[in-house]
């Protein structure tokens, strides 16, 4: 940044939403549009300067990427924002609030000029009255006499020509894979479980009539070949603990060559939360409702959404598999929405064990105990049909 020299110079005036967290949360890639042209722009040696009312609230990938700050104000910002963006300390943030209530206090920090903030102050312009036209064209005529300007140059400066695209080579035609021969049962053990929604494995035995050393041979050959993984779930209850299949793309490739298709994925997350979001699913239909997925809350989105055309209701499910400090800023945040008080939250948990984690990172953000009854907390298993 020490040696950027922009050519082009842009204000974004009152650029507050345009450049805000909630901006980049609620874009593509977790960047807004405005921002990334910002970062991208200085290749082509374009500098921004963004008039904004609050530091906290713009995007914290703008905030980390801007060389300079000039802060007339800190009422209402976060102590931590203003620490370690501006490097203030706690007495000179208060002392600044009080000071910034007169017109012309400012902080300046620039780490390229000076690794320090500075506190400046500045006296109001004196501007009597309305300006003449002829003051106004003379000072204009003056300014223009030292400044240098070119005509633009043509967009294709801007990168390198565009040449036509050599012929592409002939792609060879790839063998199609091949499989071992496995023994039929293996076969129907494979088709078992795509043929049905996710149950335990335990379930599958007793579907093809296999004794638990049998089923357990299957399984153990299936997993060699690298057709399947076994995932094991606790349950919280005594015995309580279950074992899912998950079809691997190898398994998954073996299978197209017996006419199944592996259907698109619901959501975005792997196939842990791929199957959840496919049990909740089935139990929103089995009771009547509409189901959609990933719904968009503003800070927030739900996995998986319930609607029940008649009233309006609506149940929103979001499905925890590895973090639950994560899961625990969701809920946080969703109790902040409005929509929070219309409508039902169920946290998902992948198992007995990550619910318990959930809870304790719950209990140490010390929220309302009237607003933690909105959220009801589930584990996967308890999706799983009753007659499975």
């Amino acid at each position: 940044m020490a040696n950027y020299h922009p050519i082009c110079l842009v204000t974004v005036d009152d650029g507050t939403m345009a450049i805000s967290r909630h901006s980049d949360e609620a874009s593509t890639g977790g960047i807004s549009s405005v921002v990334d042209c910002m970062i991208n722009g200085r290749a082509l040696g374009i500098g921004v300067i963004g008039l904004i009312n609050s530091l906290s609230a713009i995007s914290d990938i703008a905030r980390q990427n801007t060389s300079g700050f000039f802060t007339c104000s800190v009422s209402g910002e976060n102590p931590w924002i203003l620490k370690n963006t501006l490097g203030l300390t706690t007495e000179q943030i208060e002392q600044f609030r009080v000071k910034s209530a007169k017109p012309g206090n400012v902080i300046v920090y620039n780490p390229v000029l000076f690794d320090k903030p500075v506190h400046g102050v500045s006296t109001l312009l004196p501007i009597p009255g309305r300006c003449d036209e002829n003051i106004r064209q003379a000072s204009v005529a003056r300014f223009m006499k030292k400044v240098i300007f070119s005509a633009p140059a043509p967009t294709t400066a801007f990168g390198q020509p565009v040449l036509p695209l050599p012929a592409a080579p002939a792609r060879k035609k790839q063998p199609a894979p091949t499989f071992p021969d496995i023994p039929q049962r293996h076969t129907e053990f494979l088709m078992q479980i795509v043929s049905s929604l996710p149950v335990p494995v335990g379930v599958i035995y007793a579907r093809m009539s296999l004794g638990s050393i049998q089923g357990r041979r299957t399984t153990k050959a299936l997993e060699n070949l690298g057709f399947i993984a076994l995932h094991a779930f606790s349950t919280g209850r005594i015995g309580g603990r279950i074992v899912l299949v998950e079809i691997t793309p190898v398994g998954w490739s073996f299978l197209a060559t017996k006419g199944f298709k592996q259907p698109a994925s619901k959501t975005k997350g792997g196939w842990e939360h791929e199957t959840a979001a496919i049990l909740i699913e089935a139990e929103g239909r089995r009771q009547g409702f509409k189901v959609s997925f990933e719904i968009s809350l503003g800070t927030v989105q739900a996995d998986v959404q319930w609607l029940d055309s008649k009233t309006g209701q609506k149940t929103l499910f979001n499905i925890g598999i590895s973090r639950p400090v994560h899961e625990a800023d969701s809920i946080e945040k969703f109790l902040k929405l409005p929509i929070s008080t219309q409508c039902k939250f169920v946290m998902v948990a992948r198992d007995s064990n990550f619910a318990k984690k959930l809870q304790k990172a719950l209990t140490s953000k010390k929220l309302d105990k009237a607003l933690l009854k909105r959220v009801q907390l589930q584990l996967i298993a308890d999706f799983i049909p009753k007659e499975a």
